[in-house]
């Protein structure tokens, strides 16, 4: 009976994240058009922050009750994933590969990369103090100060075909995107909680089933809306979320987190290994941008390529450590 539960959750979910998904494309593409702005600030900023909410609640959770190795571990199990599998699928799933001629584009690839490995260098001590959490959401705010400060940034002038729609358009599509990112939440951990039973009720390895679920489960939603904005040719909106979404969790979530409760590095294992493959994740993704400022569909096998080798190393040595 659990199984057929599971398996009714796991096809409703697919469901939700699809719906949910595009949704969320149409929406963000109109609030970007009221508002005047570039596709890729409603994407690095607005949807971002709100994919994140279910990673900053754990965080802050976690943190209060002693736990913060918790908070580090999603951020830097879904900063892996994010850079690697979620970016390949989405330029997979494109028409032509994901454009990233655009000198924002370019900056913010070699600011993701700095955020992404800034909490590396601050624990290579073995601990994330609360000076280093405090210098992390520093430094996140003089980020968004710093992209805020040029116009060129942010605005973009119509089009000739396009029309600005009206406020009552924009009222709705704001609550569409807020409704979107809660049903790609939901969708996203009705596929962790279903898989996780079939895994069970399969007699998988219970090594597999914890690197399933905390590799994976918090960055769904943004994997979903990043494959939809691909196939929409909202190119602008995939960079925007991913690297958004790195640099917010890198930053201001664990320097949150750091200063509720020092994180003190405790797996070693774990540890090294992250350390190492968001190391390589990092150096590709900003190798493959920078190259002809393009992701093409080969790359994008090989950021998946290094995500699945990440997985079968710590499931190998998680297996060695038992």
């Amino acid at each position: 009976m659990e199984i057929i539960l599971a398996l009714i959750i796991f096809i409703v979910s697919c469901f939700l994240l699809t719906y949910a998904s595009k949704m969320l494309v149409d929406a963000l593409a109109k609030i970007a058009l009221f508002l005047k702005v570039r596709e890729f600030i409603v994407a690095t900023f607005l949807m971002a922050f709100g994919t994140a909410m279910p990673n900053l609640v754990v965080g802050i959770v976690s943190a209060f009750k002693g736990m913060p190795e918790l908070s580090l571990g999603d951020v830097m199990g879904g900063n892996i994933f994010d850079i690697t599998m979620a970016i390949g699928l989405a330029v997979l799933f494109s028409v032509d590969g994901i454009p990233a001629h655009s000198r924002t584009v370019q900056k913010t690839t070699l600011i993701t990369i700095g955020f992404a490995l800034l909490p590396l260098l601050l624990m290579s001590d073995g601990l994330l103090s609360r000076g280093d959490g405090t210098l992390l959401m520093v430094l996140y705010l003089v980020y968004v100060f710093w992209f805020f400060s040029d116009p060129s940034r942010i605005t973009r002038p119509y089009d000739k075909h396009e029309h600005c729609p009206n406020v009552k358009v924009f009222v709705k599509n704001f609550f569409l995107c807020i409704l979107g990112i809660l049903l790609l939440i939901v969708g996203g951990y009705g596929i962790v909680e279903s898989a996780t039973v079939f895994a069970t009720f399969f007699g998988l390895p219970l090594a597999i089933i914890g690197v399933f679920v905390v590799g994976i489960s918090n960055c769904l939603p943004e994997t979903f809306f990043c494959i939809q904005a691909g196939r929409n040719k909202q190119e602008w909106m995939v960079l925007g979320n991913i690297m958004g979404g790195v640099i917010f969790a890198a930053s201001f979530l664990l320097g949150l987190v750091a200063f509720i409760h020092p994180i003190q590095i405790a797996n070693i294992t774990f540890s090294v290994i992250a350390r190492a493959f968001l190391i390589l994740a990092c150096l590709f993704f900003l190798v493959f941008v920078r190259t002809d400022k393009q992701l093409t569909k080969k790359e994008a096998g090989v950021l998946i390529a290094i995500y699945i080798l990440f997985l079968v190393t710590e499931i190998l040595m998680r297996n060695l450590a038992f």
